[in-house]
């Protein structure tokens, strides 16, 4: 016997949701908090990245060469810029140092720090291209100069200046390995913070039936479905206009498993005993997970390096978006590494009523992020067809 065409069909539940695994949320620090002041942005004092250890006395290899002996002369040039966000003037310090111009005509392991009253110190290197900044503030009772310290860890020199809004100045210092040593002090670490951003999701039909019960619950649950990978987005669009160092050289792409090792050894170098996030774009997920490969392992709900560094697959990450502002070609996907993620977010929102435009009856879910990547943040490019 035929069956009717003409009957309606019965509706049924609809398959069952199986979460997708090891996204950003899975390598992240996930806080559930109330609503809050907290909504207006956040920040907290790191130490992970700042200061350094140092040997006493400071060790010269074997065969050195004249660079452990002789002096060698160091100029920073140290600018005090001002910068006017929504009404607000900011005075940041930004310091480069012209000479040397390289870090290898440094002598050994030496580093050069500067560092402000305000805010954190920073180590720099010969021969980077912009200048690094140091520190920002807002600008109180107008202009005034600010002082900043800058140091050499070889003998433990230092230098102290004033610079006004708007000016530069230099610091010349020699890095003597005959000089007197003493201890070197470091100033305090930078802040990390991040603004908040909401997400929201909506559904809208035309009023009737059951709709106006479940317009809530589709709302929430399209939320809930969607919101990892627009968190990944969000996080990946601010790392990249954050620019970061890159690692290793960009006319010659790594495979993907010796990229991953370059980016782990400078999060390594960077933070010390503490373990950074890998992030890779999903379309890696798979040639790292082929001819039995174990470079990965799962640690519970999360997955780790054999040292320890989560791994965040970002189905939302854009492969090709760099931070220097430029296009990946298709071949090619960025990776980038931070410190530990910290994911806050509010409880969820839903409201409904009828649209006075259309007259559909709608309903809106909506919640507040902040996102907040500790430091450092370094990148680089591999060729996915290189596995």
């Amino acid at each position: 016997m035929a069956l009717s065409q003409c009957a309606p069909r019965v509706e049924i539940a609809p398959p069952a949701s199986r979460p997708r695994r090891f996204g950003l949320f899975s390598a992240s620090e996930v806080r559930d908090v109330a609503d809050g002041t907290w909504s207006h942005g956040v920040q907290y004092r790191t130490e992970s990245c700042s200061g350094n250890v140092y040997t006493w006395p400071q060790p010269c290899p074997p065969q050195c060469g004249t660079g452990c002996t002789a002096p060698v002369p160091i100029t920073v040039e140290v600018v005090h810029d001002t910068d006017e966000t929504n009404c607000v003037t900011y005075s940041i310090i930004r310091a480069r140092v012209r000479q040397p111009t390289t870090p290898a005509d440094l002598p050994y392991k030496t580093v050069i720090t500067v560092d402000t009253a305000f805010g954190p110190s920073v180590d720099i290197a010969p021969g980077a291209e912009d200048c690094t900044t140091v520190a920002r503030r807002v600008q109180q009772e107008g202009a005034k100069p600010v002082t900043v310290a800058v140091r050499q860890s070889l003998n433990g020199e230092e230098k102290t200046i004033r610079v006004a809004p708007g000016t530069t100045a230099q610091v010349n210092l020699t890095a003597d390995p005959a000089a007197p040593r003493r201890k070197v002090l470091d100033g305090i670490g930078p802040w990390i913070g991040s603004d908040p951003f909401p997400i929201y999701s909506s559904v809208h039909c035309t009023p009737g039936a059951d709709f106006a019960k479940e317009a809530r619950q589709i709302a929430r649950t399209r939320l809930t479905c969607r919101e990892e990978c627009t968190v990944e987005d969000h996080l990946w669009t601010q790392l990249a206009a954050d620019g970061g160092q890159y690692i290793g050289d960009p006319s010659n792409p790594k495979t993907i498993t010796c990229a991953m090792a370059e980016i782990e050894a400078a999060l390594a170098q960077a933070r010390g005993c503490s373990a950074g996030v890998l992030h890779m774009p999903a379309r890696l997920s798979l040639p790292l997970s082929t001819n039995g490969c174990c470079l990965i392992e799962e640690d519970g709900n999360s997955l780790r390096t054999r040292m320890g560094t989560a791994v965040a697959f970002g189905a939302c990450y854009d492969p090709r978006m760099r931070p220097d502002g430029l296009l990946a070609d298709p071949d090619l996907t960025v990776i980038m590494g931070t410190g530990p993620v910290i994911v806050q977010r509010g409880p969820i929102s839903t409201y409904e009523g009828l649209d006075s435009q259309t007259n559909d009856y709608a309903a809106i879910a909506e919640r507040t992020y902040v996102v907040v990547a500790d430091c450092p943040l370094v990148w680089t490019l591999a060729d996915v067809c290189a596995c």
